[in-house]
C-alpha cells in the first residue's frame, strides 16, 4: 500500500476488532460474518481511496497514476478469492457428507465411554424448577405424571490415554442437587483436564408441571410434555420442543434447527442459526436474529413478528403456512397486521 495511506491502518483496525469481538463473545462466528459481509470491505476501501485522492488534489499533492498500487491489486484479488470461498463454505457446509469439528480433540485421541450413575430426587413436588448447568452433549427431558426427578446417561471422553479418561470420569460425576423447589443437575464437565474433550448424553424425567431451564455449550436438546416455562440458552445447539404448556424462550448463538410443536403460550426465539420450524403455537410468536436456512411457520394463533437481518414480517396470525427460504417468501391463510 502507498506510503501515507490510511487504508492500511484501517484494515489492521478492522481485523483486530473482529478478533477482539470473537474473544469477548465466543458464540459469535467471525468466519460466518466475514463470509457474508466481505464485499463491504471493497466498497469502504474504494470510498476511502477516493476521499484520499480528493484530499491530495485539494492540497496540491501529486496524484497516483494508477489509483492503486500493485500490492493493493494483489490484496484485492486475494480478498475476493478468500471471501468467495468462505461464503461458499458457510452456505453449503451442511450438505457435505463429512463434517469435521476442529475445536479441541475432535479428530485426535481415542473415545472412552462411561455410564453415569442414576441420580434421583424423590418428592420433588408437582411444579419444581429444573436447572441443567453448563452441559456439553445431547439431552432429552420428558415430563411424567409423578413427583420424582430422575437423571441418567453416559459420559464420553476423548483422550490420548485411558488413564487420563478415567481421571476425567472420576472428576465429572453427575449430580442432582435439591435447593428448595429448585433442582440443579450438574455434569461437572468443567472439571475436565484441558487436553480432554468431554461430552455426554442425558436422560432426564421430571414432573409434568415442572419449569425447565437449560444452559449448554453445544449439543441437542429435546424437551417433551412440560407444562411449566421452558428456557434454553446454548452456544451451539439443535432444539426440539414438543407439547409445551407455558412460555418457551430459546436463545442460541448457533443452531442447526429450532423446532417447537404444540405450544400453549408464547414462543420467543433469538440468536443465530439455520432452520426454524414452528407448528401450532397458541401464544404470541417472536423470532429475532440471523437464521439462514428454511423458516417454516404453521398455525400460529396470535401476533407473529419475524425480525431477521435482511427483512421483517408481521402478521396478526398465520392460519395456514409461511415458508421463508433463501430470500423467497411464500404463504397461505395470512392475516396481515
Amino acid at each position: 500500500m502507498k506510503r501515507g495511506s490510511i487504508v492500511g491502518p484501517l484494515v489492521l483496525i478492522v481485523i483486530g476488532t473482529l478478533f477482539l469481538l470473537h474473544n469477548i463473545m465466543p458464540g459469535w462466528s467471525v468466519l460466518a460474518t466475514v463470509g457474508d459481509w466481505w464485499p463491504l470491505g471493497l466498497v469502504v476501501w474504494g470510498l476511502l481511496r477516493i476521499a484520499e485522492i480528493t484530499t491530495w488534489k485539494n492540497h496540491g499533492r501529486p496524484l497516483p497514476q494508477n489509483g492503486l498500487s500493485g500490492g493493493e491489486w494483489s490484496f484485492i484479488v486475494f480478498l475476493c478469492l478468500f471471501g468467495s470461498a468462505l461464503f461458499t463454505v458457510n452456505k453449503y457446509r451442511d450438505r457435505w457428507p463429512v463434517r469435521i469439528n476442529t475445536s479441541g480433540l475432535e479428530v485426535l485421541g481415542e473415545s472412552f465411554d462411561y455410564p453415569q450413575e442414576v441420580q434421583t430426587v424423590a418428592n420433588a413436588g408437582k411444579t419444581p424448577r429444573l436447572l441443567v448447568e453448563n452441559f456439553r452433549g445431547n439431552a432429552r427431558i420428558v415430563g411424567a405424571d409423578n413427583e420424582e426427578v430422575r437423571a441418567s446417561g453416559r459420559l464420553s471422553v476423548r483422550s490420548y490415554q485411558q488413564s487420563d479418561a478415567d481421571k476425567v470420569n472420576k472428576d465429572c460425576k453427575l449430580e442432582v442437587v435439591r435447593q428448595g423447589d429448585l433442582i440443579v443437575i450438574r455434569t461437572n464437565q468443567d472439571r475436565a483436564m484441558t487436553l480432554a474433550k468431554v461430552s455426554g448424553d442425558l436422560e432426564i424425567t421430571v414432573p409434568r408441571g415442572a419449569a425447565v431451564e437449560t444452559r449448554g455449550r453445544y449439543g441437542d436438546w429435546e424437551i417433551t410434555d412440560i407444562a411449566g416455562a421452558i428456557v434454553v440458552d446454548s452456544d451451539n445447539a439443535g432444539v426440539r420442543i414438543n407439547n409445551a404448556g407455558s412460555t418457551v424462550k430459546v436463545d442460541t448463538r448457533n443452531s442447526d434447527i429450532i423446532r417447537v410443536v404444540n405450544a400453549r403460550s408464547s414462543v420467543d426465539i433469538s440468536g443465530r442459526g439455520e432452520d426454524v420450524e414452528l407448528d401450532n403455537i397458541a401464544g404470541q410468536t417472536t423470532i429475532k436474529g440471523s437464521y439462514k436456512g428454511e423458516m417454516l411457520l404453521r398455525n400460529l394463533a396470535r401476533l407473529v413478528r419475524v425480525e431477521k437481518s435482511r427483512g421483517e414480517l408481521r402478521c396478526e396470525r398465520i392460519a395456514g403456512t409461511v415458508n421463508m427460504s433463501r430470500g423467497e417468501l411464500s404463504g397461505s391463510d395470512l392475516v396481515v397486521q
